[in-house]
């Protein structure tokens, strides 16, 4: 047992628990309300993912007596079965609307003190928010605590066992339903909480909020201190304290969960492929390297506060929109565009850009490049082959006061301008298509040893390894040189369009594991602009050297 505020004994478990189906009959009773009502003095938000140890955390925070009664009162959805603590607290409290709800909420939930607690996922908290967007206006002053698990991976696999047997929660003597190791279900699991995770970052940046961060190995290891901190945060430490009842929360985790952690992890090592695991094997050794990275070093998530919410949303690009925007006649679909790839190219694969050295091969005008930057890279060099692109990068970078000692670009014919750089150089390399010889290309990656290389480009769908050329055109408004027939002011390229066969063949040649991101599992709903990436004509590849 460990003391807390008011001298109330907390008992230390090991694990979280989701409690929407185990603790449901006794966290919405009336047994659990307190006396009331009292005057809101201040609010606290649990941003959680599943999994993460939240559970256990407001478990504690429970106990005390002057920290409210956190739980999920804000998982409210009505198909859910069984139902979750948000659904049957409507119901009990015979809500007939959002600002009913969270009046009579408030009303038996804050504790005398005036302190209400509640824990959220980000998929839950966008739908408060969309549904009752005066939500926080009535819990103001809002303090929120963001809770992380480091072990990206053990997460993960804790969130495939319950998803499989239905149990979220210890505390039943029943049995539990058999279970099966399934690669695909973790790496979707890998997605979905790397998902939720960003989501909140973001809402963080974009709201300018400064959450106090806890993480689940810290709360395992020393629970008493991390909710004494809490205590002194919300300045409640010379409150006088309700009596509560012990809410318990047991460990799930076993060795079957090391067992999977372990076998998952080697799959993903030797890159084994099978079902749909491809499609997220570069996403999740990402997470694995990044999480694993995190746990090692002890550092807390960085939060950004001093920007927006989407990098397209930052920085306004004032001239020198991507040639395929053009080419493909996108119009009013190009902005979404730019955005759903940035997702897929950067979004999903941030880990890789922390503190590296990238080289943005055919950078055009640099918005990739910056894309890059702002992704967490050291530093940057965009390659082109042409002089106006390099120029509008330029005049863009210094209008956003971009540090000039962060990037450099550099003007050079390709292949050859890959011959400017030695080995080792860079960590990433980031090339949008390829139009030129992809054996020549493959091989100076090969010759340059990034750790990883993200490859879109268009592709063909035949089975037996092939490329296909076509020849494009395209009117020339500035050229470098001058041409003496205006006539003649139109240039030409042959474009390489690979097949899948034909890029997993020479990944094995060169080197580099395969993989591709699933876009299909971006939860995109819209396909307008991107039409190309859903029919699969299009793929956003992510090549690890194998050392």
């Amino acid at each position: 047992m460990v003391p807390a505020a008011g001298g109330v004994q907390l008992q230390p478990v090991a694990d979280e628990s989701r409690a929407a189906e185990e603790t449901t009959p006794h966290v919405t009773t009336s047994s659990y309300d307190f006396a009331g009502p009292v005057q809101l003095r201040k609010s606290y938000i649990v941003a959680s993912t599943p999994r993460c140890g939240s559970t256990f955390l407001c478990s504690l925070l429970w106990q005390t007596g002057v920290l409210g009664a956190p739980s999920e009162y804000w998982n409210c959805r009505k198909r859910a079965s069984p139902k979750t603590i948000g659904t049957r607290m409507m119901e009990r409290l015979e809500a007939s609307s959002g600002v009913d709800y969270l009046t009579k909420l408030l009303a038996c939930r804050t504790s005398k003190n005036g302190i209400f607690g509640v824990k959220v996922h980000f998929s839950h908290f966008e739908e408060v928010l969309r549904g009752f967007p005066k939500v926080l206006d009535m819990l103001s002053p809002v303090t929120y605590i963001y809770i992380e698990r480091q072990d990206k991976l053990a997460q993960a696999v804790s969130m495939a066992r319950s998803l499989q047997t239905g149990v979220w929660a210890a505390g039943r003597n029943r049995q539990r339903p058999p279970m099966t190791y399934d690669r695909n279900l973790i790496s979707r699991c890998l997605d979905t909480l790397e998902t939720q995770r960003l989501g909140w970052l973001r809402w963080f940046q974009t709201n300018r909020i400064d959450p106090t961060i806890v993480t689940y190995e810290k709360l395992i290891a020393d629970p008493a201190s991390v909710v004494s901190g809490i205590i002194d945060l919300l300045g409640v430490s010379n409150d006088d304290p309700h009596e509560v009842q012990q809410r318990a929360v047991q460990r799930q985790s076993d060795g079957t969960n090391k067992e999977w952690a372990a076998r998952f992890r080697n799959e993903i090592e030797i890159g084994a492929e099978r079902g749909e695991g491809p499609a997220v094997l570069a996403r999740n050794q990402a997470l694995l390297v990044a999480g694993e990275a995190q746990a090692r070093t002890g550092q807390q998530p960085a939060i950004d506060r001093s920007r927006g919410s989407h990098f397209f949303d930052r920085y306004e690009w004032s001239k020198g929109s991507e040639p395929e925007l053009k080419a493909r006649n996108l119009g009013v679909f190009a902005a979404k565009r730019r955005r759903d790839r940035y997702e897929a190219i950067v979004g999903r694969n941030r880990e890789l850009f922390q503190n590296a050295h990238v080289l943005d091969v055919q950078c055009g005008g640099g918005q990739w490049t910056l894309a890059a930057l702002d992704a967490g890279a050291a530093y940057v060099v965009g390659l082109e082959s042409r002089r106006r692109p390099i120029e509008t990068a330029m005049e863009n970078f210094t209008k956003h006061g971009i540090d000039s000692e962060s990037y450099q670009f550099v003007r050079a014919k390709m292949p050859a301008g890959l011959r400017k750089f030695r080995p080792g150089t860079f960590d990433v390399i980031l090339c949008q298509d390829w139009l030129s010889d992809l054996h020549l290309f493959f091989y100076h990656l090969h010759r340059l040893e990034p750790k990883h290389v993200i490859f879109d480009t268009a592709i063909s769908g035949r089975k037996r390894p092939a490329v296909f050329f076509k020849t494009t055109t395209f009117k020339l408004k500035e050229q470098d040189m001058p041409l003496p027939d205006a006539k003649k002011r139109r240039a030409a390229f042959i474009a390489a369009m690979p097949n899948h066969a034909v890029i997993r063949m020479l990944c094995e040649r060169f080197g580099f594991r395969c993989h591709f991101i699933d876009w299909q599992s971006l939860g995109i709903t819209n396909w307008l602009g991107i039409g190309d990436y859903e029919k699969d004509r299009r793929r956003t590849y992510v090549l690890d050297r194998i050392s």
